[in-house]
């Protein structure tokens, strides 16, 4: 069988050369399938949208699917749930793809100086397929993340804590939390979060 479709933008425009790829329908971001949950039957197949935001995935073998979508400037997409027979077409029509929201902010120290080179989490606490987006502080303690997909998040910090001797072994870490919720099109800015040390 066939999945098909068109992926537009939040405005109706067509998402070009994004990545459509088939998964196990029970697959979810930061797990492996093992045992006998293995998928038997699912082809793994990958395309990349046209001019048009056009995209089909041919020659599947009948099961249930799920389609993951990545593409630049949007937050991480699924759709369960698809069902594949053989010989048919399952047209999915327009697919709208979320942009998702920002979190921007700084990491700093108890006297408001930015601290580089930090950890930085967004853990998903809202969804039950659970995203974990990373990145590192800038040399000002600066940090983005971008094309969030909506939901309740806990941003965690972490950063080493060294002594006057930069050569010396960092003994301990400090760290902080604190919960976020994002919501489509949200840019929250100047989100500060504070180390102890």
């Amino acid at each position: 069988g066939t999945i098909d479709g068109r992926l537009i933008d939040p405005e109706g425009k067509p998402v070009v050369n994004a990545l459509v790829e088939t998964r196990d329908n029970d697959w979810a971001p930061g797990s492996m399938v093992l045992g006998s949950r293995a998928p038997r039957r699912v082809t793994n197949a990958a395309t990349r949208t046209d001019g048009n935001g056009a995209f089909t995935l041919p020659n599947l073998a009948p099961d249930t699917y799920q389609i993951a979508v990545e593409a630049a400037g949007f937050s991480a997409f699924e759709l369960r749930d698809l069902r594949v027979a053989l010989g048919e077409t399952n047209d999915l029509g327009d697919v709208r793809l979320p942009r998702g929201g920002a979190v921007r902010g700084k990491l700093v120290d108890k006297e408001g100086q930015g601290i580089a080179n930090g950890q930085m989490e967004l853990l998903d606490e809202s969804s039950d397929r659970p995203r974990v987006y990373r990145t590192t502080t800038a040399t000002d303690g600066t940090f983005a993340f971008t094309s969030v997909t909506p939901g309740s998040y806990v941003l965690h910090a972490s950063a080493s804590a060294r002594g006057t001797n930069p050569l010396e072994p960092s003994a301990q870490s400090r760290t902080a939390e604190r919960k976020l919720t994002v919501a489509e099109g949200d840019d929250l800015k100047d989100v500060e979060i504070q180390l102890s040390r």
